[in-house]
């Protein structure tokens, strides 16, 4: 980047690996990762609106080691892998430190999780500011602000990129057929992070 920042900040759903003799997340290049995960239960939805196909077919890729996306005009492609490959990836020893937080959580508990990330880039907490920056990007406030100006990463699939940002919305949404499916290719990876009894 020619910023000439010390330290830059860089979003990627890339999985951590080699592919094709490059490896994805450069070591050399890379100071500390945060790793954000999801339920692939209702991951599964999201993914599937977002990329404009059928929850079917959402199912099927998310369960596929050769899962990605392809370049587009604005977008490079991306390497995803399965949603247990991804996970695994990003949660294997690496030569760097990684934070990793369940989506779930930082719902739950709000200042908690973002008081880790806090945390990880070397900063102390400020409870009163931490407090404020979680109502200032709350949900419910990057919705309006999307109606208002707009997002960015908006899908041309979908009406709006915050949708419903809820946990647990798969028992009501998702077919139990295609739960079982997930459930059984993703089973290890889902026990080791709490999702097998959502």
């Amino acid at each position: 980047m020619a910023n000439n920042a010390d330290v830059n900040l860089v979003k990627t759903h890339n999985i951590n690996r080699d592919i094709y003799g490059v490896q994805l997340i450069p070591a050399e290049v890379t100071r500390s990762a945060i790793y954000v995960m999801r339920n692939p239960l209702d991951m599964v939805l999201s993914y599937a609106k977002h990329t404009g196909q059928t929850i079917e077919k959402a199912a099927q890729d998310i369960c596929h080691p050769h899962n990605g996306t392809a370049p587009y005009e604005k977008n490079v492609a991306t390497f995803l892998g399965s949603w247990s490959d991804h996970v695994k990836s990003w949660t294997q020893p690496l030569p760097y430190p990684v934070l990793v937080l369940r989506y779930e959580d930082m719902l739950a508990k709000p200042a908690e999780a973002f008081g880790k990330v806090v945390e990880h880039f070397g900063m102390t907490v400020d409870q009163e500011r931490l407090e404020r920056a979680i109502r200032h990007c709350s949900f419910d406030e990057l919705r309006k602000q999307e109606e208002k100006s707009g997002f960015i990463e908006k899908s041309e699939h979908s009406d709006r990129f915050f949708s419903k940002g809820q946990a647990g919305h798969w028992r009501t949404e998702l077919d139990p057929e295609l739960a079982r499916t997930i459930r059984q290719s993703n089973k290890r990876m889902m026990k080791q992070y709490g999702y097998w009894n959502d």
